[in-house]
């Protein structure tokens, strides 16, 4: 009696959490818009964004490497460069338009 139970509660555990589960294709990861090469054409700013939280930072024609992070409370890519000369820029995606916003620069995609 108690392998049968214990059998039973196994089996609707397993249901449970097949039910919760949900497929990756389901979800839209937030980040993906922000992939890509970025190009603000008038400020002579250019962003490469990588997937693995990698980006280049080109300004004025010197170039430095740069993480990034996507902060889920504003909805911002904050790109943080590794020579302190250079800014930390924060971005909002515009959908619509499809451009990276920031005050001072709009980038459009590139690539």
């Amino acid at each position: 009696m108690k392998k049968a139970i214990s059998l039973l509660l196994a089996l609707v555990l397993c249901l449970s959490l097949c039910a919760c589960g949900g497929s990756i294709d389901e979800t839209k990861d937030e980040t993906s818009v922000f992939i890509g090469k970025w190009d603000a054409r008038t400020d002579r700013l250019v962003l490469i964004v990588n997937e693995d939280q990698t980006a280049w930072y080109t300004y004025e024609s010197k170039t430095v490497a740069a993480s990034w992070v996507y902060d889920e409370n504003s909805a911002m890519l904050i790109v943080t460069p590794e020579d302190e000369s250079f800014s930390v820029l924060s971005f909002t995606y515009n959908e619509e338009a499809d451009t990276l916003d920031n005050p001072l620069y709009v980038c459009e995609r590139i690539e």
